[in-house]
């Protein structure tokens, strides 16, 4: 009403506005006229006349329409009056409705709550994932719970309904949780060591590794659905499980990772090269998947050639120029290449890899947790994935300096060195890692710091110890020809070894206060070189020390200048030929002019020795009758003969002595041969010709026994016995071994090969050579014994090398079965009997042999008489050699070594048959009955005796008989009740000593033997067989009474007990 009331008005206030404007513009008009007036009146009257009445009509029509809206006015007033109450009472009852609609939606929306767990109970019963519902409609139902649970807890909190919603909210969260473990779970295959290898890329190649896909997208969106829901819902358990299956995913790749480089450590020092990114050069070929057993024969090989080669190397590589290839590290103190240096060097490397691989899936745990996982909750939840890991590492880190202690505190420091590669990789990986945990907690970031610290302080000690063993070195034993001290050699492998770690040990070094202080006296532009400098300075002072205190062990002035003229000129020329003099040079400038003066000292106190023979031919002194012609008195003659006399002696004496000393370095050895004829050949010269024309005797050849050039000749024969005491002849060719003396495909007799370093290199010698390799022989012997290589190899698969040592080492093989023979004969007799077809049988028990001379032997087996008794316990055999072999037993020689594992055996045959049994996969005898096959020809035999129902072995006692002695042996254990075998923990005793062990391991708490199936472990082997029926469901035994099925035997025996104790009742 008011808005039409206020329209009229605005119309009739523009009706008078109008008004206003017409009556204006008339009066405008009118004027106009008047000013036409002068002009035309007559023609504008009439316009005027029209104009009045128009107007009139305008102002009648206004007065019109202003009584019309009055009128208007004047009703609508009314009308307001009238249905303005209307309208008010109208709002109201809006109001009202409205009020009513939202009190009905809120009635609505508190009765549905009621209903919530009756309408989702089904979804959160079934729920999420596979065979249950969708999870935005388990989401959904959640969320319903969720506000109903919050209605109730906000308006009534001690309510039935909200104890029911809040149940089942809870359940509801419990499934979402479990739902995503199991997902997790799904997803928690761990990184194959092969990928994991190929993702740290050792090999050098720059190309990228894309980690392979750890949980598909889909799968990760799902996730974090998931884990956004629980987290905005107070649910945060997702996290501890996140972080407790990815870090058993994390610490499962490093185990299988860490097994993986255990399993291949046999085959190569560098474990790995098993990886297809790691091992280019042999993708094609049959040695990439060699066995392990044909990996530790080479290795043991390797440690064999080493032993050599160190004791070789010196005289090869003085006297020829050449070297044997890059030594091993591990051959740094130590002569024997043993087995815990490998063991120290492959566990360093599997640390490093292992060190390198936790790097690696730390960075693919972060990258997929940034998705799945909030921002806020990252830190906490990365550090229990990593912490086991972290753990593990550090522990190993721990066992590595442990060990390294161990081995300074007995002073092995050869095998302390692979501390200095760790701490070079780990320092070097510093930077990657800290950026990789800098998010987390500072007792993450501290085990690495940690593990940095113990080696730093391991190497430090390593290195001052080393100084400090040689000052306290308590060897007194001396090379008796005077050679390099096998000390000396030692600790130039030991520097050299260091330069490869220049820069770690430089800052090992720098923490020690005195080398700062020296370190402040030098200029050097590199540090760490400077440091390394000042350690070898040290290192070699207390060596020349303790070298020159050592030497006052000789008795011999000459040998005593020998031996420390060797030990200079080696540690000189080591020196001049490595690195290891740019460093020592940084440090002390005029070290190589103190090694050349002492050299030269050495050298002169070495000609001292000839002082007494040089008195003899000392020629100021001769008598004068003899430049006169006269004839010699009986003195001068006597002089003359005692002069020869003691020259003969001395020459001879010295000559002796000499030819057994040693001097390995060629130019050094003849340097001193040169100086020692320069010395002595002048004056003998001198001295020849003065009295060898002389009748100072009727015998002269008993005086005069030689000339100039024949004492030359003896001078030129000294310091050779060592040589010449090395020959050998060569029994190997380049085709087997690689630049680093390392062996191929095939290997040799590692003895014969090395003996090759003591041969006189001459061509001329060499006149026999092999028309396959193009090696060359001394003599027509050796060709012919290292063609039988040739000859050899071919017939026996790489698997088989055992046998190849044998072929070497014995001389004719048999190409038709492994027999080896050391005569020609006797193989020619195996080929006869073995594979000629005869047969001999025996008269009493019909056995049937191939030889006569194997039934002879077999026939006294029937004999009763027992002749060859033996004197320690009186024992008696049939044959002599069964009585040799039993006396072997009354002695502790083992003389028969398994080169693979070191372990001695007393009998041969014992050697064979271990290397068979736990070095090789060959299983040539085959059961006919079943198809099992077994490694020795007695096992078979045993087997086949399983198949036959004979039992000829009873008991005398309780007469149970069986088809094996050993058996029976067994058996005759359960009569008696000695129990020999003791268990040292609990003092539990047994009869069998394999009860023994397998009582053992549970104290142990070992569980070898997992299932595949669900992984489950055990501690033997009979449990997991029996459990592993459980997931194939067999049940192979039966009851004859009542047919009910049962996995094990054991099982059956107690069902069928019983069925006893029932008939007995009845």
């Amino acid at each position: 009403m008011d808005e039409n009331q206020f329209s009229l008005k605005e119309n009739f206030e523009f009706f008078q506005k109008t008004e206003q404007w017409i009556g204006a513009s008339f009066r405008v008009n009118c004027a106009i006229l008047k000013t036409k007036t002068y002009k035309g009146r007559k023609p504008e009257k009439a316009n005027l006349s029209l104009l009045t009445e128009r107007l009139k009509k305008s102002s009648q029509l206004t007065k019109g329409i202003d009584t019309i809206l009055n009128t208007f006015e004047e009703r609508l007033s009314r009308l307001e009056d009238t249905i303005l109450p209307v309208y008010n009472d109208t709002e109201n009852l809006q109001k009202s409705q409205q009020n009513i609609d939202r009190t009905l939606v809120l009635l609505d929306n508190v009765i549905s709550y009621y209903n919530v767990p009756s309408e989702v109970e089904s979804v959160i019963e079934k729920g999420p994932g596979e065979g249950g519902v969708d999870l935005e409609e388990y989401l959904h139902s959640l969320n319903r719970l969720s506000k109903a649970q919050k209605y109730f807890e906000k308006h009534i909190p001690q309510s039935v309904e909200l104890e029911n919603v809040s149940t089942l909210f809870l359940k509801g969260s419990d499934k979402l949780n479990s739902e995503f473990k199991t997902i997790l779970d799904k997803y928690n295959t761990p990184m194959l060591p092969v990928v994991l290898l190929d993702l740290i890329n050792l090999d050098g190649n720059k190309e990228l590794k894309l980690p392979p896909v750890q949980i598909p997208e889909h799968t990760k969106s799902y996730l974090i659905k998931v884990a956004n829901w629980l987290l905005d819902n107070g649910r945060d358990e997702y996290l501890t499980v996140y972080g407790k299956v990815r870090g058993a995913v994390l610490q499962r790749s490093l185990t299988m990772l860490r097994n993986h480089q255990k399993s291949v450590s046999g085959g190569s020092v560098h474990g790995v090269a098993s990886s297809p990114m790691l091992r280019p050069k042999f993708q094609n070929r049959h040695e990439a998947t060699r066995k392990p057993s044909t990996r530790r024969l080479h290795h043991a090989f390797e440690r064999k050639a080493n032993r050599m080669l160190l004791k070789a190397s010196q005289t090869f590589e003085h006297s020829t120029g050449l070297t044997l290839g890059t030594r091993r590290a591990s051959s740094h103190l130590d002569a024997s290449y043993n087995g815990e240096e490998y063991d120290n060097e492959q566990e360093m490397e599997n640390y490093l890899i292992c060190v390198i691989a936790l790097h690696k899936l730390m960075q693919v745990e972060q990258s997929l947790i940034k998705g799945i996982i909030a921002s806020a909750h990252q830190p906490r939840v990365f550090e229990l994935i990593v912490r086991e890991a972290m753990d593990t590492i550090v522990q190993d880190g721990e066992n590595i300096v442990s060990r390294a202690k161990k081995c300074i505190s007995r002073h092995d420091f050869g095998t302390v060195l692979v501390v200095f590669p760790i701490l070079k990789q780990l320092r070097s990986l510093k930077p990657e890692f800290e950026r990789t945990v800098e998010e987390c907690d500072l007792n993450v970031k501290s085990k690495f710091d940690s593990i940095l610290g113990m080696l730093h302080s391991t190497g430090s000690k390593a290195l001052e110890d080393f100084i400090e063993s040689l000052r306290s070195d308590s060897v007194t034993q001396l090379p008796s020809d005077g050679t390099v001290h096998e000390l000396t050699s030692n600790v130039i492998m030991f520097l050299e070894q260091l330069l490869d770690y220049t820069d770690t040990i430089g800052m090992v070094l720098a923490q020690d206060p005195s080398y700062a202080r020296q370190l402040d006296k030098l200029k050097a532009a590199d540090i760490n070189k400077a440091l390394l400098g000042l350690y070898i300075k040290k290192v070699l002072v207390q060596l020349n020390h303790t070298l020159i205190s050592k030497s006052e062990q000789y008795n011999d002035a000459a040998l005593k200048a020998i031996f420390r003229l060797n030990n200079n000129n080696y540690v000189l020329k080591s020196l001049q030929r490595s690195s290891l003099l740019e460093l020592y040079l940084i440090s002390e400038p005029k070290c190589e002019e103190y090694y050349y003066t002492s050299i030269q000292e050495h050298k002169k106190a070495y000609s001292q020795s000839w002082g007494k023979l040089l008195n003899y031919i000392w020629c100021d002194e001769s008598p004068g009758n003899l430049f006169h012609g006269e004839k010699l008195r009986d003195k001068d003659r006597a002089v003359i003969k005692e002069k020869f006399a003691g020259f003969n002696k001395e020459i001879e004496d010295i000559a002796k002595v000499q030819r057994g000393y040693s001097i390995p370095d060629v130019e050094l050895r003849e340097s001193i041969k040169r100086d020692n004829k320069e010395l002595v050949i002048p004056k003998y010269n001198s001295f020849y010709n003065t009295y060898a024309t002389v009748q100072f005797t009727k015998n002269p050849e008993k005086y005069i026994k030689h000339k100039p050039d024949e004492v030359s000749a003896v001078i030129d024969r000294f310091f050779d016995v060592a040589a010449a005491e090395g020959e050998s002849p060569l029994v190997s060719c380049d085709k087997f071994i690689n630049d680093n003396c390392h062996f191929r495909d095939v290997d040799v007799d590692i003895d014969s090969w090395l003996s090759y370093v003591y041969l006189d290199n001459s061509n001329d010698k060499f006149r026999y050579q092999c028309p396959i390799c193009l090696d060359k022989f001394r003599q027509k012997s050796h060709l012919q014994k290292h063609k039988r290589l040739h000859d050899v190899a071919p017939h026996f698969p790489e698997h088989e090398t055992p046998f190849i040592i044998d072929i070497i080492s014995e001389q004719f093989p048999c190409v038709n079965c492994r027999a080896i023979f050391k005569q020609k004969r006797m193989l020619s007799a195996h080929v006869k009997s073995e594979h000629a077809g005869k047969s001999f049988i025996c008269e009493i028990c019909t056995k049937d042999f191939k030889t006569k001379q194997q039934l002879r032997t077999h026939e006294t087996v029937h004999s009763e008489v027992n002749p060859f008794e033996c004197n320690f316990c009186h024992k008696k055999f049939k044959r002599k050699p069964l009585l040799n072999a039993h006396l072997k037993s009354h002695n502790d020689v083992r003389e028969h070594e398994c080169l693979m594992c070191n372990k001695q055996f007393k009998f041969k045959q014992q050697l064979q048959k271990h290397v068979l049994l736990v070095h090789t996969d060959i299983k040539p005898f085959c059961c006919a009955a079943c198809g099992k096959s077994f490694k020795l020809k007695q096992t078979l035999q045993n087997h086949e005796k399983v198949h036959s129902e004979t039992k000829e072995f009873v008991c005398e006692i309780c007469y149970k008989a069986f088809k094996l002695k050993q058996q029976l042996m067994n058996h005759l254990k359960m009569h008696s009740n000695v129990k020999p075998f003791q268990c040292e923990d609990c003092d539990k005793s047994f009869k069998f000593k394999q009860q023994l062990q397998n009582h053992q391991l549970v104290h142990s708490g070992d569980k070898p033997f997992s299932c595949e199936y669900c992984g489950k472990a055990f501690t033997f082997k009979q449990q997991l067989q029996v459990h592993v029926k459980i997931h194939l469901d067999l049940k192979e035994f039966q009851c004859d009474v009542c047919d009910k099925e049962f996995r094990t035997k054991q099982q059956l025996q107690v069902h069928l007990k019983t069925h006893k104790k029932d008939a007995g009742f009845e």
